[in-house]
């Protein structure tokens, strides 16, 4: 028996029969070892600090941190009055 692996494709050699599998593509099977994240996906900045309890958690999709809500006008001395946040 002969076996190797390079460039992303597995070759194995039993007796006279060979064949290729290619492992270039791939994709995530979430796993039953870690317990799901049941909290929420989507946050908004605040000036205080979040905590999501993710550690030790498996996730099923991205975490998105939301922008932060920012406005400007022009004002009667020729400058812009900015507003930041809600």
């Amino acid at each position: 028996m002969m076996a190797s692996f390079e460039d992303n494709t597995f070759d194995i050699e039993i007796a006279t029969e060979s064949f290729d599998m290619d492992f270039s593509e791939g994709i995530i099977v979430q796993g039953d070892r870690l317990p799901n994240y049941e909290g929420e996906y989507e946050a908004i900045p605040k000036v205080t600090e979040q905590a999501f309890p993710t550690k030790d958690r498996s996730m099923v999709d991205d975490f998105i941190v939301l922008s932060i809500p920012y406005s400007s006008v022009s004002n009667p001395q020729g400058g812009f009055t900015v507003t930041i946040g809600q």
